[in-house]
């Protein structure tokens, strides 16, 4: 009797485990591929403009938080992307490759985009943190604080 116990119940561990191992990766997934990106439609948001929050976007607008508190705000505090693809998207960090603006040209140039520091915000998994790399001359901005909510 109480090894047909221990049988059953070493059975019932086993396959609780197993329902385990299978259905802890696609949680995972789930829970991280939710996060996404506050995204502008124009060059500077307008007073009444809010972001849209958006997955893996081919074209966005990142707003520097910090160029929000000053009445006409820095160039430096926006970035603007476009044909953007991304490798890695919903952990830590998201990482794309896509076309970017600088300054001193007219063109889009390659840059490499990196999002980190996912926060809870307005009810939502958002980056906080954006870093732009240039092909162009090796170039590459400040850490962007970006618009959460």
């Amino acid at each position: 009797m109480i090894r047909a116990r221990f049988g059953v119940g070493s059975v019932g561990l086993i396959c609780l485990l197993m329902l385990g191992v299978i259905l802890l990766p696609s949680a995972s997934q789930a829970g991280g591929g939710s996060k996404r990106v506050a995204c502008f439609g124009g060059s500077f948001p307008g007073p009444d403009e809010d972001p849209a929050f958006r997955k893996k976007p081919g074209k966005c607008v990142y707003i520097d938080e910090r160029g929000l508190t000053v009445p006409v705000p820095p160039t430096s505090t926006t970035q603007s992307t476009q044909g953007v693809r991304w490798r890695k998207w919903g952990g830590r960090k998201a990482v794309g490759r896509g076309k970017g603006f600088v300054a001193e040209r007219t063109q889009p140039v390659a840059v490499r985009i990196t999002l980190t520091r996912p926060v809870r915000r307005c009810g939502r998994r958002v980056y906080s943190r954006a870093k732009f790399r240039f092909d162009y001359l090796g170039t590459s901005s400040d850490a962007f604080r970006l618009v959460t909510c």
